[in-house]
């Protein structure tokens, strides 16, 4: 394998392997696009963002101190920061799914790919 085989292998198949490779991506496909997006985009990601980074502000805010917990203004920021951390995973989780078929797709070579619809004339 040369260097120009090897580099595109590695840019097409190498951001598979978080998700288990070529068969652990295959088995994320079947379980679908909505499912994924939820899953990993918006609980693994946007959810743990946005609470954190509220705590986070709020805690620099009172000089990293507790009394944070008993600001009125964290527990008013809080649902809507882990909202706006939602909406941020969401489109995160599209993000990471559209660049995972992209790369699977690549990976197994074009011809693999679905039929479009001008195909099918």
């Amino acid at each position: 394998m040369n260097l120009a085989n090897w580099t595109r292998f590695v840019r097409n198949v190498g951001p598979l392997v978080r998700w288990g490779g070529l068969s652990g991506w295959e088995a994320i496909r079947k379980q679908g696009r909505p499912r994924f997006i939820w899953r990993y985009g918006i609980v693994a990601f946007g959810l743990p963002v946005g609470v954190l980074g509220s705590t986070l502000a709020q805690w620099w805010r009172h000089d990293w101190s507790a009394s944070f917990l008993t600001a009125a203004q964290f527990w008013l920021n809080l649902p809507i920061n882990a909202l706006i951390g939602m909406v941020i995973g969401f489109l995160f989780g599209a993000f990471e799914w559209r660049t995972g078929e992209r790369r699977f797709w690549a990976a197994l070579g074009r011809s693999a790919q679905a039929p479009s619809d001008s195909d099918s004339r």
